[in-house]
């Protein structure tokens, strides 16, 4: 879990514009997360840090990039926070990770809606509901009185929940866009599966949504890789070793851009994820993107620093 510790301003690399460093524990040391606000680190630092550190941790823990002061000056002007009523869409990891803040976090009301019966999560006093998909009357039923659809699901199955939200007039969409911004992705052997289609159906209706940008999931290099988090799972690499590094083998495909300089990776842990997915619940507008990283390196950096922990060099 990501734990909040302090501020620190910094302006390096920023344009003159102030940044906040979020110095945060992640697994066995400690990540830096950096956002930047387009208001004066008086304010920042004086009476809205005081303000955040009062009103919502997690708001204030993780916060995007492109986050406006206009924003925040709305949010912080309202008097409490709305309760809303939220479905996540898919049972993975990340959606446990969304619906444990949600719980513990927050006093938003939320169904999780599922293919599958899923005792475990109604163990942990979650409601879940089964689902499909392509029964149209039926999902509609489901989302009759939801304000914000999260999704963690992909292809058909999303286009077909976007259509159902926007017939019942559902105010708020996140769809599964949990990795590199969409506007920098290029042809390759990867699966689209389905995004560019639900992007498109999201243009189309009136429903406020958001994507949220956060490059490579640390989970990705834990031992089992992101399928032993119940994360990715669909891709075809979502398995250990499968995509970039492989550890266990200490082998590694490291690309280069086209004038042969070395590539840049930005990752973030899926918690983190959750967290800021929640937290933007509380905000009063949405951009149209959020951006985030736990860090950013070099890939011969982050290859350097595997062999570094494990003593080893990758072939």
């Amino acid at each position: 879990m990501c734990s909040f510790f302090s501020f620190t301003n910094h302006q390096a690399n920023s344009g003159g514009k102030p940044t906040l460093w979020v110095i945060a524990s992640r697994y066995n040391g400690f990540a830096l997360t950096r956002l930047t606000y387009d208001f004066c680190s008086r304010l920042l630092f004086g009476v809205f840090r005081r303000q955040l550190l009062g009103r919502n941790m997690l708001a204030s823990t993780l916060m995007p990039v492109c986050l406006t002061a206009s924003i925040w000056k709305e949010y912080l002007s309202s008097n409490a926070t709305i309760m809303v009523n939220v479905a996540i869409a898919g049972s993975s990891g990340l959606a446990q990770f969304i619906a444990n803040y949600l719980s513990t976090k927050t006093c938003h009301q939320f169904i999780i809606l599922s293919r599958f019966p899923n005792p475990g999560l109604v163990s942990r006093g979650w409601q879940v509901l089964e689902v499909d998909y392509y029964n149209n009357s039926k999902l509609r039923y489901m989302l009759t009185g939801v304000d914000v659809v999260i999704s963690t699901i992909s292809g058909p199955a999303e286009a077909s929940l976007i259509t159902a939200a926007a017939q019942v007039n559902v105010r708020r969409f996140i769809p599964s866009e949990f990795e590199g911004p969409p506007s920098k992705r290029t042809i390759s052997k990867l699966p689209d599966r389905g995004n560019c289609q639900s992007l498109s159906l999201l243009q189309q209706y009136e429903m406020e949504y958001t994507i949220f940008t956060c490059g490579v999931f640390y989970e990705r290099l834990a031992p089992g890789g992101m399928a032993a988090f119940q994360l990715g799972k669909g891709t075809y690499i979502d398995k250990e070793g499968e995509y970039l590094i492989n550890i266990p083998s200490m082998e590694t495909e490291v690309p280069h851009l086209s004038d042969g300089q070395d590539s840049m990776i930005c990752m973030t842990s899926a918690q983190d994820v959750a967290r800021a997915v929640v937290a933007a619940l509380d905000l009063p507008r949405w951009p149209r993107e959020f951006r985030m990283f736990g860090d950013r390196m070099s890939l011969t950096g982050l290859v350097g620093t595997v062999e570094s922990v494990f003593g080893g060099s990758f072939r």
